[in-house]
């Protein structure tokens, strides 16, 4: 085990250093004005194109080129490496801010928003990938960014900030915006459908700003984004050969041992809160929760989201997203909700839990006792309160 974990921290610090290597190597190249072309990458080639999937026109990474060209600072390798902390904070508050600024389009109140918000910028989702490969956690700004757009859009509003959004999206990581666009086109066919307001443009007045903000923003960021297009289609990437099932379900993400899926407990109980789907919001954001859920366990659903190559869980924000949602919608309807609907859906969370350890013999984590315990302290506050009645 101890050699394990020196392997494993051995290659988790690889991962960081190669990051940090190519931040500088893309920073030193654009100080000398060497902004498309470089001799030493690889036998030569285009850094500003073949970059692109990294930080060569990342949002996040080029304030950060900018002060170090100005200011007289020398860099390295090692500095982008202690760097990571500090823009990890950044990100994270930026992430932060996107989703609570979405959720107040849903929430009457800033402290439910706030919740919801807190939710999502703690999905484990950022702290693994933040650390391996920062870039994509950009996912995790993007989306709720660009369903502001999409919200403005539907509910009458100007059409500038889904243009806006979506060009900065496109010009700063070509694969990034192949996740986002997916997830954002889903969501959109949703609420063609679900409507949250009685102030709605109509589906046909939405479609259109749809298509002509999306031209206006691919006209915008075509310059970065035809580039990174091309180098992509002309990268020799070797297929992805194995089978790949529909389904493949496991115990991982009830137990809170997914690396990059958070299901907490309560989420489970709010779903079971049936006074709660009177409020159109709150069902928009349990089908997107449970749907996502379920198709966490499909491979053939993550290799999608990877251009049809290996399964991965790139594109889980959307499903934290939903239970960002269900949570700020909950806390702002708690008036609407009876001590006897919590007990029956705690108690029906608590037995799904236990069955799920026994019948699978998993062994307790940190997080899946004090998720117990919590069950457990509620039902026992129900029946004393009901006792002493």
């Amino acid at each position: 085990m101890e050699m394990d974990a020196r392997i494993f921290n051995g290659w988790l610090w690889r991962r960081a250093f190669t990051n940090a290597f190519f931040k500088q190597f893309i920073l030193e190249h654009y100080q000398q004005g060497n902004w498309a072309y470089a001799e030493n990458f690889g036998f030569g080639g285009g850094i500003f194109s073949q970059l692109n999937y990294y930080f060569s026109t990342n949002i996040f990474l080029i304030p950060w080129y900018i002060i170090f060209s100005i200011l007289p600072i020398k860099t390295s390798v090692e500095t982008w490496a202690l760097l990571l902390i500090p823009m990890s904070i950044i990100k994270q508050i930026a992430i932060f801010y996107a989703c609570f600024y979405f959720l107040n389009y849903f929430t009457k109140t800033h402290a439910a928003a706030f919740l919801g918000a807190v939710v999502y910028m703690f999905s484990p989702f950022f702290f693994k990938n933040q650390v391996l490969t920062d870039n994509l956690t950009d996912v995790l700004f993007w989306v709720p960014l660009l369903l502001i757009g999409v919200e403005q859009i539907i509910r009458r509003q100007s059409p500038i900030f889904f243009i806006i959004s979506t060009a900065l999206l496109l010009m700063s990581n070509f694969y990034i915006s192949y996740v986002v666009l997916i997830i954002t086109g889903i969501y959109i066919l949703l609420r063609l459908f679900l409507h949250i307001t009685n102030n709605e443009r109509q589906k046909k007045q939405q479609i259109k700003w749809y298509i002509l903000g999306s031209l206006l923003s691919f006209g915008i960021s075509c310059f970065s984004f035809i580039p990174a297009v091309i180098s992509y289609l002309h990268n020799n990437r070797p297929a992805y050969e194995q089978s790949i099932p529909f389904y493949a379900l496991n115990t991982e993400l009830l137990l809170s041992e997914s690396k990059t899926l958070w299901l907490p407990i309560f989420i489970v109980i709010f779903l079971l809160l049936r006074p709660l789907y009177q409020h159109r919001a709150f069902k928009l954001f349990a089908f997107i929760s449970i749907l996502g859920t379920v198709l966490y366990f499909s491979p053939f659903i993550g290799s999608l989201f990877n251009g049809f190559s290996a399964p991965n869980t790139r594109w889980t924000p959307i499903i934290t997203l939903g239970y960002a949602g269900l949570t700020a919608i909950t806390i702002e309807n708690l008036n609407i909700l009876h001590k006897k609907q919590w007990f029956y859906a705690t108690i029906t969370v608590t037995v799904i839990f236990l069955l799920t350890i026994l019948l699978t013999n998993t062994h307790l984590n940190f997080l899946s006792i004090v998720a117990l315990i919590w069950a457990l302290i509620s039902i026992g506050l129900f029946l004393t309160d009901r006792l002493s009645n």
